[in-house]
């Protein structure tokens, strides 16, 4: 995908299991590594944060049989001398971490015959044509400014917005043009 994450595995994946908040310990950094690859899954409900802030919550039993089936995947910034990641959660939390040292490169976004980029949103911004799931399970493009939607203009709007009905955005091929599926905004 365009302006998203080319990743080279540069070590073994050690995997843990864990209760409440825990440190993982990954061994030796490999030269060239940048991050650490993170395979997750919550082996009970709950939220669990990984040492950026980012995170993932499983709040009932179905969750957890999801995550167990497919797991959470993330890619970890590596600081300087970092040989471990830690996992923060409410003691009786259980959980599962598979994690690997990476090199991770964000690729370029791509261009369509009309000047639009398209791809992933990444640390470099939005692209004009993000990358979406339609609800048939296309891969494809919505505009993004049609992403945010109208702006309130007013207070009363804005305390309202939170409660505006979902959109329906069209999805398209990267050309920006041929229409694929459609993509739902809102709750």
């Amino acid at each position: 995908m365009p302006g998203s994450q080319a990743i080279s595995y540069l070590a073994a994946p050690v995997s843990v299991t864990g209760d409440g908040t825990g440190t993982v310990q990954l061994g030796k950094v490999p030269a060239g590594a940048n991050a650490i690859a993170i395979g997750f899954s919550c082996l009970t409900p709950g939220t669990f944060n990984f040492a950026d802030g980012a995170g993932v919550s499983c709040g009932s039993q179905v969750d957890v049989s999801n995550s167990l089936t497919h797991p959470a995947t993330y890619t970890l910034s590596l600081a300087h001398g970092q040989d471990s990641t830690t996992i923060t959660a409410n003691p009786g939390q259980r959980w599962r971490l598979t994690a690997t040292y990476v090199t991770a490169t964000t690729t370029p976004w791509k261009v369509n015959a009309s000047g639009q980029t398209y791809g992933s949103q990444n640390q470099n911004g939005t692209p004009d044509l993000v990358a979406v799931i339609a609800t048939n399970q296309s891969d494809g493009y919505v505009y993004a400014n049609q992403l945010e939607g109208p702006q309130p203009t007013t207070p009363s709007q804005a305390v309202a917005g939170g409660h505006q009905e979902p959109r329906i955005l069209t999805v398209y091929e990267s050309d920006g043009k041929t229409p694929i599926g459609h993509f739902v905004v809102g709750k």
